[in-house]
């Protein structure tokens, strides 16, 4: 399904964002206090209307060409929560899980989310590939820092 947030009469779509009907459904479920999935929608807006994304802050890439969407709120909190997926080519994510921050204690924990997310590609698209993670302008066409490489375009 494809994210369409609320835009203001100044934005548009620059970038696709689709997730699956689960985590739709939950992006849509209210929990928590009563602007924290509002807060979640406005980050995951962020990528949609073209604002800046590095891979450093809002995007992280461990391994395998999966990314997480790191949407942290100031002060942090423990509903801090992360959102991931990979790039079905440039500038078109695909987000099939998400979890709290707080709960990656160990490694193990990164590695059997992001194991998921490879059996969710494969379920969903079978042999294709994600848009490799490096480089990362690979990954955003425009309005990208890659912090390895001090480069913005």
């Amino acid at each position: 399904m494809r994210f369409c947030p609320e835009y203001d009469p100044d934005e548009s779509e620059k970038r696709e964002l689709w997730v699956t009907p689960k985590l739709d459904e939950w992006l849509r479920k209210r929990e928590g206090s009563p602007d924290f999935k509002p807060r979640i929608r406005q980050s995951l807006k962020h990528y949609v209307i073209g604002g800046l994304m590095d891979d450093q802050d809002r995007m992280k890439s461990w391994r395998d060409d999966v990314f997480e969407f790191r949407i942290q709120f100031e002060p942090k909190i423990p509903a801090n929560t992360r959102v991931f997926g990979g790039f079905m080519q440039q500038d078109k994510f695909v987000a099939t899980r998400w979890k709290p921050r707080a709960h990656f204690k160990t490694d193990q924990q990164w590695d059997k989310e992001i194991d998921g997310v490879l059996n969710d590609w494969a379920a969903l698209f079978g042999a294709r590939a994600r848009v490799p993670a490096r480089p990362f302008r690979g990954c955003i066409c425009e309005n990208g820092w890659d912090p390895m490489k001090g480069e913005t375009w």
